[in-house]
């Protein structure tokens, strides 16, 4: 019994990383920091450990599916920053739209005064 629930235990996926850029200032570091939110990237976490700082963003779109993230490590002793990211790509192009059309939204909102019921009548008599 316990052998079976074993073998249906979904594995880990193991990412892989590579790094992409390196930073010697603090500046440069900020700069870069600032261009990752026109990218879509939010910032995740920041972990403060014994010998480097880890900052680590990932993609807006993480809730339908997109797996980016970037990690950037910034040694506590010399202040290099080194920037990887997860190889796994960072392309939008197959992302899910509503399945609402323009139409049943307008009609939504013009009747959003009305209960949820009385809107599902008017959408199926529409």
């Amino acid at each position: 019994m316990t052998t079976k629930k074993l073998l249906l235990k979904k594995r880990r996926i193991k990412f892989e990383y590579e790094e992409i850029n390196t930073f010697n200032t603090v500046e440069e570091l900020e700069k870069f920091q600032e261009t990752l939110k026109n990218q879509g990237l939010h910032k995740k976490s920041e972990t403060e450990g014994g010998w480097e700082n880890i900052i680590t963003y990932e993609c807006k779109e993480t809730k339908r599916g997109c797996k980016y993230v970037l990690i950037i490590k910034t040694s506590h002793e010399n202040s290099v920053s080194t920037v990887r990211h997860r190889i796994c790509g960072h392309d939008h192009s197959n992302s899910k739209s509503s399945g609402l059309t323009k139409e049943i939204k307008e009609l939504i909102l013009a009747h959003s005064h009305l209960t949820a019921t009385r809107i599902q009548k008017k959408l199926k008599v529409s």
